[in-house]
């Protein structure tokens, strides 16, 4: 369809009774998987019951027949369209790289996933609000998309952090803008898509959390961090990889929102000059001022730490300090008890030594007594037999 009769109206999704492929075609067109001819029924998504598309609840179990849509809202570049075609399962959109600088993705796209938890759920790909040349364009789109016919609405926000880990304002300026068009309150869920593996592990989720929900005018229901797939990035018409299991994180999201339903008589009007403008303004002097505050927050959280850590150092010298002293004292004991065992024992050894020489001079004078005994008694005898020669000599 045209993209201007695509805005006025919405078609109500319609299962085909042959092939049961949801169809997203007009009423009275054939069925886009089989061909076959427009059945006149839509599926009820609480029995899987065929019931005809002008019933209001299904007669099987009184549910509701609104058709249950996935609004996906972001600037150029985030990576809507991949997030999209991942989360249906199949090539959908066109996505990568853009000629002319602005996004791919150039008026509302719409298709119903076929498969999985989220089957039977239109998904729409709006495109940027930041693109000067179609904002306009888009504000209209985003109109039509939050104002589709008999749906209950689940809306999701891509950003990314490609720059330097930051959420540009744009982004936040794209929510504050949708939630400042929509006059009733509802729930949304915020998909942060890029973010490198690195950073990943580095990031501080809790405050960047803490700096969304400042800067939105309503906190988002849920936040769903993105890691960077290098197969699918820069590529054109790829799916997020299934080694990631993006489809699976991507499903349970979607599916942990709660549904809102915006009244078809609500005024919902998207402002895409002035107001855009100013709120992207009054978010670059926030972020201007947050970065200042957590410079110096940080030069005086690092002030902090130097003297913990001067502190910490003069501890530990003071303490080695004392184990020296203590190890000192324990030397110099150590030293006097050597010292006085050293002592003992060369006064035992000269003990030793005198008693050793003093044994030695007694035997030397027992051995000079015993030969002075010996010499005396040879005198003796010698004189007593000079003597009884001479008596001798007399007589004859």
């Amino acid at each position: 369809l045209p993209f201007k009769s695509r805005l006025i109206r919405m078609p109500i999704p319609w299962t085909c009774t042959a092939c049961a492929w949801i169809n997203d075609s007009p009423p009275k067109a054939s069925c886009f998987n089989c061909r076959g001819p427009w059945s006149g029924k839509i599926e009820c998504l609480a029995c899987n019951d065929l019931v005809p598309v002008d019933s209001k609840t299904c007669p099987q179990c009184r549910g509701d027949l609104r058709t249950k849509t996935i609004v996906i809202i972001g600037n150029p570049g985030v990576g809507k369209s991949i997030i999209v075609n991942t989360t249906v399962g199949r090539l959908v959109f066109k996505s990568g790289l853009s000629n002319d600088g602005s996004g791919v993705t150039k008026g509302q796209q719409g298709t119903i996933i076929q498969t999985g938890h989220l089957k039977g759920n239109r998904i729409i790909d709006t495109p940027g609000l930041a693109d000067v040349q179609t904002r306009n364009q888009t504000a209209k789109s985003i109109e039509s998309a939050l104002k589709t016919p008999r749906s209950m609405l689940r809306i999701v926000f891509v950003m990314d952090l490609t720059r330097a880990g930051r959420i540009l304002p744009d982004d936040l300026a794209t929510v504050n803008t949708v939630l400042e068009a929509v006059q009733d309150e509802f729930a949304y869920g915020i998909i942060i898509n890029k973010i490198s593996k690195k950073l990943m592990q580095q990031i501080p989720r809790g405050m960047l959390i803490d700096n969304i929900r400042k800067s939105v005018k309503s906190p988002p229901a849920n936040i769903l961090f993105l890691a960077n797939d290098q197969k699918a990035e820069d590529m054109p018409d790829m799916l997020l990889s299934k080694e990631g299991r993006y489809q699976e994180k991507l499903t349970c999201f979607i599916h942990s929102l709660p549904f809102n339903h915006i009244s078809q008589s609500s005024d919902v009007k998207v402002s895409a000059s002035d107001w855009y403008l100013k709120e992207r303004e009054r978010l670059l002097r926030e972020q201007v001022k947050n970065q200042e505050r957590k410079e110096a927050l940080g030069e005086q959280k690092r002030q902090e730490e130097l003297q913990r850590e001067q502190r910490r150092l003069a501890q530990e010298n003071e303490l080695r300090q004392q184990k020296f002293a203590e190890e000192q004292g324990k030397n110099q004991m150590a030293d006097l008890a050597a010292m006085a065992r050293r002592h003992a024992e060369e006064v035992e050894a000269q003990s030793r030594r005198e008693k050793e020489l003093h044994e030695q001079m007694k035997e030397k004078e027992r051995l000079r007594r015993a030969k002075a005994a010996a010499a005396a008694r040879a005198r003796q005898e010698a004189e007593s037999r000079a003597s009884r020669r001479s008596r001798g000599g007399c007589v004859l």
